[in-house]
């Protein structure tokens, strides 16, 4: 096992020395990997991972043991989905119809699903980095008025409300998933029945939703939402349509990614480039994350998880979003 105590960045009396110990304790044959995983921590990333294993102790609520638990079981649930990847070349699932029905409709699979992806913020480099990213590229100089879709935990949306936008709004399809995100970021110390907040539940490709939302925000938040669609192109125009002139969009996607609920694949960076490239936005920032421990290059050479961070900018002056008749949909 890792000698906890030495693992520069998990000091003892920290909140990351107190997750990791306990994630050791309790799958302890994921410590050649989290080895490896510390001795990669770049400067960047290291205050930024004590502040999320603080945020991670106050979403467990006293059970930081069943969380660590529920990320071993997820990361062995990921490992399957992985296995059928490389045997058939394609994600397992194809429909949200499928994934509802395996995945969104169990509820306390999806339980312990989101709580080993909060686990995961610590202990993937990339999902860590995707984070600072979303700091240093897309919340400085936030203003104006914030939209996240799909919130979670609450994660990004606590650091948009902590940053300059003047107000922050989630939409998700569930009423329940948005009760478990205030909830969330009362205990994070953000007050989210305040003016500033605002809460919808429901599609976005309802009717009433795309009018109500059309060139209202100045920052949209679409980070790992675009792998669980079937439509993922409608989606696109959508959040083109949504932005306002000048605003800008946060998307994290990645390829090569298969889970139990993904359905849309991005084989390459090349090809997620390209993909957000095509709906009117201009891409102002790129930056490429790769999973597993990898180097880029390695990852890139063997087909492995990338998480793909993109900033996009809505020009001033925007006609609406390209049609894309022909393309993945």
């Amino acid at each position: 096992m890792i000698p906890v105590d030495n693992v520069r960045v998990a000091q003892p009396g920290t909140a990351l020395h107190e997750c990791l110990a306990r994630q050791l304790e309790v799958t302890p044959g994921h410590a050649t990997f989290l080895l490896k995983r510390f001795a990669q921590v770049e400067p960047f990333e290291a205050i930024l991972l004590e502040r999320l294993a603080r945020v991670v102790l106050n979403l467990a609520d006293g059970q930081l043991t069943q969380y660590c638990l529920d990320y071993g079981w997820h990361t062995e649930t990921v490992l399957e989905e992985e296995l059928f990847f490389r045997r058939h070349g394609r994600y397992r699932l194809e429909t949200l119809e499928e994934a509802t029905a395996e995945v969104y409709s169990q509820s306390a699979l999806m339980t312990r699903y989101m709580n080993g992806v909060l686990m995961s913020q610590l202990w993937w480099a990339n999902h860590t980095r995707a984070l600072v990213c979303y700091e240093e590229d897309f919340l400085a100089g936030a203003a104006g008025r914030c939209l996240e879709i799909g919130p979670g935990h609450g994660l990004l949306m606590q650091l948009a409300a902590r940053s300059g936008f003047e107000s922050v709004e989630a939409l998700d399809i569930s009423d329940a998933s948005l009760a478990l995100t205030k909830a969330a970021l009362l205990r994070m110390g953000v007050a989210a029945d305040t003016g500033r907040f605002a809460f919808h539940s429901g599609d976005l490709s309802d009717p009433v939703i795309m009018a109500s939302f059309a060139n209202r925000f100045d920052g949209v938040v679409f980070s790992e939402v675009l792998e669980h669609l079937d439509r993922p192109s409608e989606a696109m125009r959508i959040l083109f349509d949504i932005t306002r002139p000048g605003g800008r969009v946060f998307l994290n996607v990645p390829v090569n990614s298969p889970a139990p609920d993904h359905l849309f694949l991005l084989r390459s960076t090349e090809e997620a480039r390209s993909f957000v490239a095509g709906f009117g936005f201009e891409v102002r920032v790129v930056r490429f994350f790769p999973g597993a421990n990898l180097t880029l290059e390695r990852a890139i050479r063997t087909e492995s998880t990338i998480s793909c961070v993109f900033v996009l900018e809505k020009p001033v002056s925007a006609a609406p979003a390209p049609s894309t008749e022909g393309t993945t949909a």
